[in-house]
């Protein structure tokens, strides 16, 4: 009799692993989550960094929006995004209870981290290049003459500070203004580069193809982020369980295709 019980488990394990979707409908059925407003997933959400999180007119969209627009799918909650202006700092909002999580390409490192922060699994790993205008080309900073824009607080924009200053051109790095607006400036040649991961860079360049080009990527400094490199992860407060199921959620996207989909949309490979 415990022979048959075990192998009837075995099989209905094996069955639902199978099939990563039901799997994780599954797992949602039975979690509740300690959310800051009953029923709603509340979102901090910097909308400057195209395509992973960025306007377009007043709607905010991209890759890290689908991904919780699908969380709350499964949770039965509702979606409510808390536009943030700033990105310094955005990771602090769900340690705040301002919000459940943030979005807008956030990555993992020891000063981000604390006490009350429990990070989601890792769903980008990235490098770092620089994205200019094909009327006034550039091989790498070594290059750079004129002004090039960064996201203040970003890792991208610290690298470029310790880069730049061993280069004796800390003066060309400014902070950006709205993504929008500082795409504009690079196409329109009022600045002669933008700081942004590389996949960012392919997805832009992809984007204006007759215009932008990409230095080839690089590794930020080693002393900016965990010892897994630059990844893009999603901040909770350690007792929501948001990231527990979060990372579920990422685990089941790797499966079942559903982030190679996703980074294919939004032309990021």
């Amino acid at each position: 009799m415990s022979k048959g019980i075990k192998r009837k488990r075995e099989k209905s394990v094996i069955s639902m692993t199978d099939n990563p979707d039901k799997l994780i409908t599954n797992i949602f059925a039975n979690r509740t989550l300690n959310t800051v407003k009953s029923g709603v997933l509340t979102i901090s959400a910097y909308s400057n960094f195209y395509p992973v999180c960025y306007k377009e007119g007043n709607e905010i969209k991209g890759l890290d929006v689908d991904i919780m627009k699908l969380f709350c799918e499964l949770s039965g909650l509702k979606l409510h995004l808390i536009e943030e202006k700033h990105f310094s700092d955005i990771w602090l909002k769900p340690i705040e209870g301002k919000s459940d999580t943030s979005i807008g390409g956030i990555g993992i490192t020891p000063s981000r981290t604390t006490n009350d922060t429990e990070w989601t699994i890792p769903y980008f790993y990235v490098y770092r290049t620089l994205i200019y205008n094909k009327n006034n080309p550039l091989t790498g900073l070594k290059d750079v003459t004129g002004i090039v824009s960064g996201t203040k607080g970003s890792t991208g924009f610290i690298d470029a500070q310790i880069k730049l200053k061993k280069l004796n051109k800390s003066k060309y790095l400014k902070g950006g203004d709205t993504d929008e607006k500082d795409i504009q400036n690079l196409l329109s040649g009022k600045i002669q580069g933008l700081m942004r991961g590389s996949f960012v860079g392919v997805a832009l360049c992809k984007k204006y193809p007759k215009q932008l080009g990409m230095v080839k990527p690089w590794s930020i400094d080693d002393k900016l982020v965990s010892s897994d490199g630059e990844c893009f992860s999603y901040p909770c407060h350690k007792d929501s369980g948001v990231a527990q199921m979060l990372s579920c959620l990422i685990i089941t996207l790797i499966n079942n295709g559903g982030l190679v989909k996703l980074i294919k949309k939004y032309k990021l490979e």
